[in-house]
């Protein structure tokens, strides 16, 4: 399947976020990223992505040029791992189908726990916890 992962916020969000990456990818899944530059760094060179997308929200540019490339593909799924806000919702329409287990701007629960319900959604069985 072809994902594409849609990350806004900082570093310790997208820190939360690597766990849902390694599942997905554990599954075959090809992830697609589009990540804050506030908190790329994360995941800059991370092996488990197919491709990422520095964003700089509320540049018109910038997100023009995201939106272009993704286009060009075909996923399956976009997923929403944090409340979706501006012009993010955008990305998000490029797939057939969107995940977003969480309320738009007011998540009742914790970022991690979201990040294991969408791994779940799309066949993972595993737990965080190490083995």
């Amino acid at each position: 399947m072809n994902v594409l992962l849609v990350k806004g916020y900082g570093i310790g969000n997208v820190l939360l976020v690597t766990p849902l990456i390694r599942a997905l990818h554990s599954l075959g899944h090809d992830i697609t990223m589009v990540c804050e530059y506030t908190g790329i760094d994360v995941v800059t060179g991370y092996p488990y992505l197919k491709a990422l997308h520095r964003w700089f929200p509320g540049h018109t540019q910038n997100e023009q040029a995201i939106l272009n490339e993704l286009s060009r593909h075909q996923f399956d799924i976009s997923i929403a791992s944090v409340p979706v806000h501006g012009n993010e919702k955008a990305f998000l329409v490029v797939a057939r189908q969107t995940l977003n287990t969480g309320k738009i701007y007011n998540w009742t629960r914790h970022e991690a726990e979201v990040n294991l319900d969408y791994a779940r959604a799309l066949g993972w069985t595993g737990t965080w916890e190490r083995s």
